[in-house]
C-alpha cells in the first residue's frame, strides 16, 4: 500500500480515535467510572492505544523516524491515563513529576513533525533537509521550555523575566549544537 493510500486511511481513523477520547472524557466523564474492567473503560483503554499509533505511523514514514510511533504512544496514552483518572494530590511529588514527563513527551511529539517540516521547507541541502536529528532536538527543547514554565508556574516562580531567561538558556544550546555540528563537518 503506498503512503498517501496509508495516510488517508490512518489520519481519518486517528481522528475519529482522538474525537471518542473527548467525548469520553468531556460527555461521559469516564474518570468516574470506579471499576477498572468496566467496558467503558476498556474501550478508553482501547482508544488510548489506537489515537497515538494512527496519528505517529504516517508521521514515522515520513521523517524516516523508527520510535516516534512507540514515544507518541507512550507519552499520549501516559498523560491522557493521568490526566483522566489520577487525582491530581493523590501521589504528591512523584505523581507530579511523572505527570511533568508525559507533558513534556506529549509537547515533543507535538513539536518534533513541526520541527521537520519547517527545516524541509526552509533547507535547501538535502541533507540537512531530512535531518530528523536536528527536528528531534529543536522539539525537545521547545518541549523543555514548556515543561519548565509549567513547573516553574507550579512552583510559583514563573514570571516574564525568568521565561525570558530559559528562552535564551536553550536558545544558547540550540546554537551551540548547530555550531558543533557544523565545526564537525568542516
Amino acid at each position: 500500500m503506498s503512503f498517501k493510500k496509508s495516510a488517508l486511511l490512518l489520519w481519518p481513523i486517528s481522528a475519529l480515535a482522538w474525537a471518542s477520547i473527548a467525548y469520553y472524557i468531556f460527555s461521559i466523564n469516564i474518570g468516574a467510572e470506579s471499576d477498572i474492567f468496566a467496558v467503558t473503560r476498556l474501550l478508553y483503554y482501547g482508544l488510548l492505544v489506537i489515537a497515538p499509533i494512527t496519528a505517529a505511523i504516517p508521521i514515522c514514514r515520513l521523517t524516516d523516524s523508527r520510535i516516534f510511533w512507540f514515544e507518541s504512544l507512550i507519552y499520549w496514552a501516559g498523560l491522557l491515563y493521568m490526566f483522566t483518572f489520577v487525582p491530581p494530590d493523590r501521589y504528591g511529588l512523584p505523581g507530579y513529576l511523572l505527570f511533568m514527563v508525559m507533558f513534556f513527551g506529549a509537547c515533543y511529539t507535538i513539536f518534533m513533525p513541526i520541527g521537520y517540516a519547517i527545516g524541509f521547507r526552509l533547507f535547501t541541502l538535502r541533507a540537512h533537509k531530512r535531518d530528523v536529528n536536528r527536528a528531534r532536538r529543536e522539539a525537545y527543547l521547545l518541549a523543555l521550555f514548556l515543561a519548565l514554565s509549567a513547573a516553574m508556574n507550579v512552583a510559583g516562580l514563573f514570571n516574564l523575566i525568568n521565561a525570558v531567561l530559559l528562552l535564551l538558556i536553550l536558545i544558547l544550546i540550540e546554537l551551540f549544537a548547530l555550531a558543533h555540528k557544523s565545526g564537525s563537518e568542516a
